[in-house]
């Protein structure tokens, strides 16, 4: 009979602290499928950590220096990026997952400009409507006028005071095509801001004797890293298991019975994301290595 050495982790039901405890067994030793091929199966968990990270990128405006005195509030006169973990999470995942997963969620970049590249200004500033040359700061004084011109032009608009030819869907337009303009030219006062989200998943084979995994270095400057780069903080999957497995919803085996199978109880763990000594997900599944092996009868 042809025989298949075939390694099990099956899906486990997740449970969670405050519920009964889900026990999950699974079949150790050869076992006969229905179309009479014996398995060898020895069941082991892979759990799936997701960690999401946004970077915060703020591109200066070349009219930043003039933004206080002609708006009245500061800009940022330096370029700057900063990344931060916003969110983690576990899963338990079957085998061919765990060699083979499923794509995570698609990166994005939301970049709030209107002109120009993502990381860029355009080569004619949106302020710039004819071609004399002008010092910056005369050139950023016009472009303040011309935002709060927008502004009192769109009021009248709303009210009515300029706007009695223009209604329904072509109000709408024209107040869409003002919030642009004006968003071009803010924007060359206080900058770009770039926001990248990025999804990056880590799969941990459980062993029986090992119960922190050492995931990803993470700084802020950089984002994720290498763990062997030893001036980032560690991001880290804990885990702590139950002081037993819970029997009470297995039914053993009579001592004197001979007819029995042998059976691996899982026991439920508590696992933790860590970053900085710090949780950023929690949740409590059963795993298989640190459970126990029993005998039922068939």
């Amino acid at each position: 009979m042809k025989k298949i050495l075939v390694l099990i982790a099956a899906m486990l039901t997740v449970s969670t602290v405050a519920a009964q405890q889900t026990i999950n067994n699974h079949l150790v030793g050869v076992a006969t499928t229905a179309d009479g091929t014996q398995q060898l199966t020895e069941p082991s968990t892979f759990i799936a950590v997701d960690i999401t990270v946004e970077q915060e990128q703020i591109i200066p405006g070349p009219y930043a220096r003039y933004a206080q005195k002609l708006l009245g509030t500061r800009a940022s006169l330096v370029e700057r990026s900063s990344f931060a973990v916003t969110d983690a999470s576990i899963g338990l995942i079957p085998y061919c997952e765990a060699v083979s997963a499923k794509p995570l969620a698609e990166d994005k970049c939301v970049v709030a400009s209107h002109m120009g590249d993502v990381a860029t200004f355009a080569k004619i500033l949106p302020d710039r409507i004819e071609n004399s040359v002008i010092a910056p700061e005369q050139a950023a004084e016009q472009a303040a006028q011309m935002i709060f011109s927008i502004r009192k032009h769109r009021m009248e608009l709303i009210t009515g005071e300029a706007g009695e030819n223009v209604f329904g869907g072509g109000l709408k337009d024209a107040l869409q095509v003002l919030d642009e303009k004006e968003a071009a030219l803010m924007e060359l006062f206080f900058g770009k801001h770039i926001t990248t989200t990025t999804h990056q998943r880590y799969v941990v084979m459980v062993q029986a004797d090992k119960k922190s995994y050492p995931l990803a270095g993470f700084n802020t400057t950089s984002g994720l890293e290498s763990v062997a780069n030893g001036e980032n903080s560690i991001i880290s999957l804990n885990i702590t298991p139950a002081e037993s497995a819970a029997l009470k919803y297995t039914p053993l085996a009579d001592a004197r019975a001979k007819n029995t199978a042998e059976v691996r109880v899982a026991n439920n763990a508590t696992c933790e994301v860590i970053l900085n000594e710090e949780a950023l997900c929690s949740i409590v599944v059963p795993i298989f290595e640190f459970g126990t092996t029993v005998k039922i009868a068939k």
